[in-house]
C-alpha cells in the first residue's frame, strides 16, 4: 500500500507540475488560451482522479525521500532559476504553508527556529 501511495504522490506532483508549467507558458505568452483550456481540462481531469485514488489510501505520506531522487531533485533544485524554484517549493509543500516568523535579534542566523509549516 505505501509503494502504490508513493507512486500515487510522485503522479500527482507531476501532474501539478505540469499544470503549473503550462500556467507560465500562457503568462509569458507562449499559449494561446484555447491551447491551454484543451491541455488543462484533462489534464485537472486526471488530477482530480488520481487525488480520489490517494485520498481512498489514506492521508498517511511518505516519511523517507529515496536517495536516487533526493539527488535528482538537488541536481534540479541547482539549476532552476527563482521561479523554478518556487514551483518546486509548491510542490513540496502541496497544500501546506511555509512560515517565516520575524527574528529574534539574540538569534539572527538561527533561520531554522524562524521557519515553520502549517
Amino acid at each position: 500500500m505505501q509503494a502504490e501511495a508513493a507512486s500515487l504522490d510522485a503522479a500527482i506532483a507531476r501532474a501539478e507540475g505540469l499544470r503549473i508549467q503550462l500556467a507560465g507558458r500562457l503568462g509569458r505568452g507562449e499559449l494561446e488560451l484555447d491551447v491551454f483550456d484543451a491541455a488543462v481540462g484533462p489534464l485537472n481531469q486526471r488530477l482530480a482522479a488520481l487525488r480520489e485514488q490517494r485520498k481512498a489510501l489514506g492521508t498517511g505520506r511518505p516519511q523517507t525521500v529515496p536517495v536516487d531522487s533526493e539527488a535528482a531533485w538537488r541536481g534540479r533544485w541547482d539549476g532552476a532559476e527563482p521561479g523554478g524554484r518556487r514551483d518546486m517549493l509548491r510542490l513540496a509543500l502541496r497544500g501546506r504553508r511555509l512560515v517565516v516568523n520575524s527574528a529574534d535579534l539574540q538569534r539572527r542566523t538561527d533561520v531554522a527556529a524562524r521557519v515553520t509549516l502549517s
